[in-house]
């Protein structure tokens, strides 16, 4: 699958809504009437951002998000505020997700969570409600959704009002799955919790026997992973062990090449000028691949 979320701004990304929109909410749920050209606009359709998951040119999940008023439970519910936590300030109504079939136990559906979570929290919101299908309630609930009201709907498409802040997502069984990050930015980096563990446990000196001994262990592995006869621990950034390297380069005969295209080969080349190495350069514009002809 070629996965894409997106913002949708395109005709054929709203061609492709209303299509979805219908076969979720008209065929499948039946909550509106049919009609020969099968495509359902939603009244707030002016007023929705659609937050999309497209699999190449296809649409293949969607959810509408609103923050003006009234919202669509404002017409289901009469004094709709009564029923809402106190003090929230921010709210944005969750309306239209709906998922093709073969994609809605995947991550497709994580990522497209993960997507709504994100830009709800860049827009500042504090409450987020939506009105959930009866159908799908045990979903909701591992996304954290609380219920505040009684059911709402026509027979054959009952909806349940409910709300989740963003403590409650970010606690949820999902919220644990949609709030996993990769970076591949240089930083922060991630620590393991058995390091974090580690933080808390009282220090021990320095001096005392059972740091000397800790720390000769550690230099043995890894002499032993790197196969040299002798190790040096340093305590310091990665720019420290950049200067390190490049004063130990100092010592061998013969020019280098240093390899740059973004950060992390500008902070090599300035390690290498300020000791002084005789070395070339092959530079290339920031996340650009190297062209290996060229090193050759």
């Amino acid at each position: 699958m070629n996965l894409t979320y997106k913002i949708a701004n395109q005709d054929w990304e709203f061609q492709q809504i209303h299509q979805l929109n219908y076969k979720t909410f008209v065929e499948e749920i039946p909550q509106h009437t049919q009609t020969p050209e099968q495509i359902r606009i939603d009244s707030f359709h002016a007023e929705n951002t659609y937050l999309i998951c497209l699999n190449g040119k296809q649409l293949i999940g969607m959810v509408a998000v609103r923050n003006q008023r009234p919202f669509s439970l404002n017409h289901k519910i009469p004094q709709l505020d009564m029923y809402l936590p106190a003090n929230s300030q921010h709210i944005y109504e969750i309306r239209l997700l709906a998922m093709e079939q073969k994609y809605r136990n995947g991550r497709a559906f994580l990522g497209l969570i993960r997507f709504l979570h994100r830009f709800l929290l860049f827009n500042g919101y504090d409450l987020a409600l939506i009105s959930g299908t009866t159908r799908e309630l045990p979903l909701y609930q591992q996304m954290g959704f609380q219920h505040f009201y009684t059911e709402v709907g026509t027979t054959g498409a009952i909806f349940q009002p409910m709300y989740v802040t963003p403590t409650m997502l970010e606690k949820s069984k999902i919220g644990a799955l949609v709030l996993q990050e990769y970076s591949f930015l240089p930083g922060p980096v991630d620590i393991e919790n058995n390091i974090q563990e580690a933080y808390t446990t009282k220090p021990i000196s320095h001096r005392s026997n059972q740091f000397i001994l800790t720390m000769q262990m550690v230099q043995r592995k890894l002499q032993h992973i790197t196969k040299t006869n002798y190790v040096q621990i340093m305590s310091g950034s990665g720019t420290l062990a950049n200067d390190a390297i490049a004063w130990q380069l100092r010592s061998l005969p013969g020019k280098g090449l240093i390899l740059s295209n973004g950060e992390f080969g500008n902070r090599l080349i300035q390690s290498a000028k300020q000791v002084d190495l005789r070395f070339d350069i092959y530079s290339e514009k920031i996340g650009t691949s190297f062209d290996y002809e060229k090193i050759k």
